[in-house]
């Protein structure tokens, strides 16, 4: 949202907050998945409306979404300090990880947790998540030409930026079989317009930019927000953001 380039030309310091919302972001990536997966909220709307018996035999209508994690694969783009706190949570519950990031951290890399190329990890995960910015290279990085490549089973889940995502294809391979389910906390425009497809689409799942906003994340934001305040006040600015 700045201009980071012309900032710096003409000796404005940008500061930002770094990694203050790291597990909070991450639980609720997970959170979103254990949803789509588990359908929790939609049984128990399900149980207070009287629908017990329909519970209890309406497994095939979810089964698109439903799966155990012990064993799945999820896909990491962009493994900083959410991606990798995600990767943590993951290992927890069972899954192995496949990441792609520009920076590979040799001291991560063991039995459960490896890096690879794009290609190989959209096309071997079960679930992918996305945790990087948006850049050139990312805008758009899920497209109709990715989505191509990822399994029909496959679960997506963005709580980073929106325009990570083509949401027009997105929605389509979503109505169309070719993804299982999308969780996301973040879209293109927010709020959304009114024709965003997504809202409409097959197993969407959206959620309202909150996954940062947790009151221990929001304390820490506020708490950093003052200290680069007074930093730069005395002269040494902190968390200062470079070309």
């Amino acid at each position: 949202m700045i201009d980071i380039e012309a900032a710096n030309e003409y000796g404005v310091v940008v500061s930002n907050v770094p990694n203050y919302a790291a597990y909070t972001v991450s639980q609720f990536a997970i959170g979103l998945l254990m949803e789509i997966c588990l359908n929790i909220g939609r049984q128990t709307d399900a149980v207070r409306a009287g629908d017990w018996l329909g519970i209890k035999n309406s497994g095939s209508s979810w089964e698109p979404t439903r799966m155990e994690f012990r064993d799945k694969t999820m896909g990491i783009i962009g493994c900083g300090a959410i991606g990798r706190q995600t990767a943590v949570i993951a290992m927890a519950l069972g899954m192995r990880i496949l990441a792609c990031d520009q920076i590979k951290r040799a001291e991560w890399e063991n039995s459960e947790f490896h890096y690879t190329s794009l290609e190989t990890l959209l096309s071997e995960s079960d679930i992918v998540s996305l945790h990087c910015p948006v850049t050139d290279k990312t805008r758009h990085i899920i497209n109709m030409t990715s989505i191509s490549k990822m399994k029909k089973s496959a679960i997506l889940i963005n709580t980073s930026r929106g325009h990570l995502i083509n949401e027009r294809d997105l929605a389509s391979a979503l109505n169309n079989g070719g993804l299982a389910a999308a969780g996301l906390d973040v879209l293109t425009d927010e709020p959304p317009m009114d024709d965003n497809p997504l809202l409409s689409a097959k197993n969407c799942y959206i959620t309202p930019h909150v996954a940062w906003a947790t009151p221990e994340a929001q304390v820490k934001l506020f708490d950093s927000i003052v200290e680069n305040l007074l930093a730069f006040l005395a002269g040494k600015p902190r968390n200062v953001i470079k070309n």
